[in-house]
């Protein structure tokens, strides 16, 4: 099983940590937020957690878009979910994940590529369209390749969807899980200690 929460990245212990830290800081009101709230806790961990809340709750807001809510963040939210859910699809082992789809190979592989699977072989309509791709080669190379760039287009038009239509798209429910399982990826203290040092 792949270490996807060890694999350092510009410094950070992961890309989901770096991403989470770049995006809440990138635009000034965020970052002044974010900072007040990991005030809050003296304690890196329980600010940690304060922060996790935060996002996980901006992130809920944006898929469900309940009426009423406040849209202030949603271009923040939304190219974080974006960069979150690609660094995903960066990440997942699309040569094994074809083979899985082929009835080839070892169940045991990293969080996201298990997770494409199940859902997969969970969505009819989904392993139908998978399906066909692979169809279109008999080389794993090319057909992991293929999966890839098919998944990639369906993250575009699912960011792009307006907030009422995102639920009912074919990938919504695998894309909701791989940003669940990122949030078990994500150093939280870690992401506030920085906001206490800037």
């Amino acid at each position: 099983m792949d270490d996807l929460k060890h694999r350092e990245y510009n410094g950070w212990e992961n890309r989901w940590t770096w991403l989470v830290h770049l995006h809440l800081s990138n635009e000034q009101q965020l970052f002044q937020e974010i900072a007040r709230l990991v005030a809050l806790e003296r304690r890196n961990k329980r600010a940690g957690r304060l922060v996790q809340e935060w996002v996980k709750a901006g992130i809920e807001d944006w898929l469900t878009a309940f009426p009423g809510r406040d849209t202030y963040h949603d271009a923040t939210i939304r190219l974080l979910v974006c960069d979150l859910v690609g660094a995903t699809l960066a990440y997942t082992e699309w040569d094994a994940f074809v083979l899985l789809l082929m009835g080839f190979g070892k169940t045991q592989h990293n969080l996201f590529t298990a997770t494409l699977f199940c859902n997969t072989m969970q969505t009819d309509e989904m392993y139908r369209q998978l399906g066909l791709l692979l169809q279109q080669t008999a080389n794993v190379g090319v057909a992991a390749d293929m999966l890839k760039d098919w998944f990639e287009e369906q993250v575009s038009v699912w960011i792009d969807l307006a907030p009422g239509q995102r639920s009912g798209f074919l990938c919504s429910q695998v894309f909701t899980e791989l940003i669940s399982n990122i949030y078990t990826l994500v150093f939280w203290e870690h992401v506030a200690r920085a906001f206490r040092s800037q």
